[in-house]
Formats: C-alpha cells, structure tokens, sequence
C-alpha cells in the first residue's frame, strides 16, 4: 500500500508541474506578443516620422536611415555627425535657449 500512495504522490505532483507548464506556456506567449506589438509600434512610428525618446529608437533609426545619429542631451532630437552630432551634446535650439536663461543674447 505503501507503494501506491508513493505513486498517487508522484502523478499529483506531475499533475501540479503540468499545470504550472501551461501557464508558463501562456505567459511566454503573452509576453511575446506584447514585445512584437511594441516592435511594431515602434517601428511604424519610426517609418512614420515621428520623434520619440531617442534612446529606444536610435538602434531603429540607425536601420532605417543607415547612417548614426547622436541625441540631444536636453530634447532627444536625433543629429547626424554633420549636423555636431558628435561634437555637441545639445542641438542648436537647446543651445540658444541655454544662452536665452543664462541672459546671453
């Protein structure tokens, strides 16, 4: 008898760790395809032309348009190396109005 209650033992236990493998199943899922929905948000607002926090989307804008671009420490804009990208930490417009509050004109 005691043989048997071992085994009852064990197949509850495999029932229990089937279970908890589906759920973990279903939130891989999920997760999956909540990533892909954020992928693709991203990558059509990119496509799209729109400016968003430039740390998440330079990796997508280096594949889009091929050529590195530099945030702007102060606004996210995105520069190239032409545009000071790697000379400046702040674009123009942030830099004037740097200048504007210290009462530089």
């Amino acid at each position: 008898m005691t043989d048997r209650a071992g085994i009852d033992v064990v197949y509850q236990e495999n029932r229990v760790l089937e279970e908890e493998i589906e759920r973990l199943r279903a939130e891989v899922e999920r997760l999956r395809e909540l990533l892909q929905e954020a992928v693709d948000v991203v990558s059509g607002h990119v496509e799209d032309g729109y400016e968003l926090d430039s740390f998440t989307v330079q990796p997508w804008k280096r594949a889009l348009d091929g050529e590195e671009k530099y945030p702007c420490v102060d606004c996210g804009v995105l520069r190239t190396k032409a545009e000071g990208g790697t000379t400046f930490t702040v674009c123009d417009e942030c830099w004037d109005k740097r200048r504007a509050l210290d009462g530089e004109e």
